[in-house]
C-alpha cells in the first residue's frame, strides 16, 4: 500500500529540461537510476518562510533515513531556497517555469505545498498533498529503490 496518490496516467515530462539556479540545465535521464521529490512552493517569503523552511528539513531527513540508498534521491526545489543547503546534498534548485506547474497541477487542497515524486525516466508517479506523512513518503521511496 503506498502513502501517496498514484497518478494515473503518469505525468510525462522526460523530455523537459530544467534550469538549475547556479546555472546549467537539469536534465531527468542525466542520473540514470536515480528518484526525485519535487517540491514547488507557491511562495517562501514573508509569513510562508518558515514553512518552506520546515518542508525543506523535512525532505532533508526523509532523504537521509534513506541510508545508502539516498544517493539515489534528488530533492529537485523549484524556486528560491528558503535556508542556505551547504549540508544538503541531495538539493538541486532549479528555476519554475509555467511548462512545470502545469504538469504538476493539484487541485486546491487549502494552505501548504504538495510533493511529486518522479521516476528515473522523468514520470511522474505519486503526488504527496500538503501536510503529507513523512514516514510513508520514505517507506515508498525505500519500496522503489529496492525494486529499481
Amino acid at each position: 500500500q503506498n502513502t501517496g496518490e498514484l497518478l494515473n496516467p503518469y505525468v510525462d515530462l522526460r523530455d523537459h529540461a530544467l534550469t538549475l539556479t547556479a546555472g546549467g540545465v537539469y536534465r531527468w535521464q542525466d542520473s540514470p537510476r536515480t528518484w526525485r521529490i519535487v517540491v514547488m512552493p507557491e511562495q517562501c517569503d514573508g509569513v510562508r518562510r518558515a514553512e518552506c523552511v520546515r518542508l525543506l528539513a523535512t525532505l532533508d531527513k526523509v532523504w537521509r533515513l534513506l541510508g545508502p540508498q539516498a544517493g539515489r534521491v534528488h530533492v529537485v526545489w523549484a524556486g528560491a531556497l528558503p535556508i542556505a543547503t551547504e549540508g544538503m546534498p541531495e538539493v538541486r534548485a532549479i528555476h519554475p517555469d509555467a511548462r512545470l506547474r502545469a504538469a504538476l497541477a493539484a487541485p486546491a487542497e487549502g494552505r501548504g505545498d504538495p510533493v511529486w515524486l518522479i521516476d528515473p525516466y522523468g514520470f511522474v508517479v505519486m503526488r504527496y498533498p500538503s501536510g503529507f506523512d513523512p514516514a510513508g513518503l520514505r517507506r515508498d521511496l525505500a519500496r522503489l529503490l529496492k525494486v529499481n
